[in-house]
């Protein structure tokens, strides 16, 4: 008994260091284990913080992904919009930059002159009719002599002039006195007639010469003169002889016909062409160049207007018809044309008044304005 209590601190303190030795162990465990819940608990925080880049990638992935959705979007949205405001701007360009294309606008080109105003600008007008086109030609002619109306006046006997009483350019009647002449023979004098009325174009002696083979004089009637001009090898099919041809110059009118139509030998591709001219009135002078024009077709009640009202604007031909005190930039398509007529294929109705003349001031002014409502 003795013994064992003798032993029992032993015993106990064996058993006590036992214990110490588990709870020494499990200390040690639980350290163990509380570190790696600290090291975790270091590695969730550090994973925290760096799962924020990630998560900023991921967010600025989906940040990037928002914002070009929207930029898409937005871009869409004004693209679409910029369509339109182009759209609408070229419908603005087109308008201010097709004024006058009739049908193809919503309004016309207009613009406003008083009575007085056109008045004192010299704006006239008159009415689209139906009438009469010829289509013609026109040529640059000159006036000359008719060699068959010329007449060489020679001496009847050879012998010595004794006078001269005319010279080039002296107006002669027939049966006047030209000059004198001494026969070689006879010696006696005879006088040198006209034999025609006309003009002197030559003469060939002096007074005291001796008459030989050349005449005496060369006389022209200028009651009958010829019209010649040259035409073009492609023109000459529009061209035949018996067409009318018109003189019309500063109030001198005349009306002949073409009477020949030669190739020129001297021009291959040039042709000859003459006209008898009636000058009994004295109107014409040879040397003149005139212009002459040649009929070479004819349309029968087609719509006309003159000439002169015609415009151009942006590569078209227009009229401006009037409304009250207003004026309309109207487009027409025109046909066959003379010197002072062309015929109206569409764009204009008969009785229809328009500006016939001084209408580039109303080119002027609607341009003008144009302009301004442009800018």
């Amino acid at each position: 008994m003795n013994t064992f209590i003798a032993a029992l601190p032993l015993r106990l303190l064996a058993r006590s260091g036992a214990q110490l030795a588990r709870l020494f162990m499990l200390s040690l465990t639980l350290l163990g284990a509380a570190s790696l819940v600290q090291a975790h608990g270091d590695h969730d925080h550090d994973h925290e913080k760096q799962s924020p880049v990630v998560d900023n990638s991921t967010q600025a992935a989906d940040h990037d992904h928002d914002h070009d959705h929207d930029h898409d979007h937005d871009h869409d949205h004004d693209q679409k919009a910029g369509a339109d405001s182009h759209g609408h701007n070229k419908t603005e360009d087109d308008h201010n930059h097709a004024h006058g294309d009739g049908d193809d606008h919503d309004h016309e080109d207009r613009v406003t002159f008083t009575p007085a105003q056109r008045q004192q600008l010299g704006i006239q007008t008159a009415t689209a009719n139906q009438g009469d086109l010829q289509q013609t030609r026109r040529f640059r002619a000159q006036v000359a002599f008719d060699p068959r109306q010329q007449r060489r006046v020679h001496a009847r006997f050879p012998g010595l002039v004794k006078s001269i009483r005319v010279q080039p350019g002296s107006r002669v009647q027939a049966g006047s006195e030209l000059a004198s002449i001494e026969a070689n023979e006879s010696l006696r004098t005879y006088p040198v007639t006209a034999p025609i009325g006309g003009l002197v174009l030559e003469q060939s002696y002096q007074t005291g010469e001796l008459t030989a083979a050349e005449p005496l004089f060369v006389i022209a009637n200028t009651g009958q003169l010829l019209l010649t001009f040259a035409v073009f090898s492609r023109d000459v099919s529009h061209l035949q002889t018996g067409q009318t041809l018109s003189l019309n110059d500063g109030g001198r009118r005349a009306s002949l016909t073409l009477e020949s139509l030669l190739p020129d030998p001297q021009n291959p591709s040039l042709y000859q062409a003459r006209a008898v001219l009636d000058n009994s009135a004295g109107q014409w002078q040879p040397g003149e160049w005139l212009n002459v024009v040649i009929a070479t077709a004819a349309f029968q009640g087609v719509l006309t207007i003159e000439r002169r009202a015609l415009q151009n604007r942006e590569g078209r031909e227009v009229v401006f018809v009037r409304e009250g005190n207003d004026f309309v930039e109207r487009a027409v398509v025109t046909g066959n044309r003379d010197a002072q007529r062309v015929e109206v294929l569409s764009g204009l109705q008969a009785d229809e008044e328009y500006v016939s003349a001084n209408s580039y001031l109303i080119k002027a002014e609607l341009e003008k304005s144009g302009a301004a409502h442009v800018h």
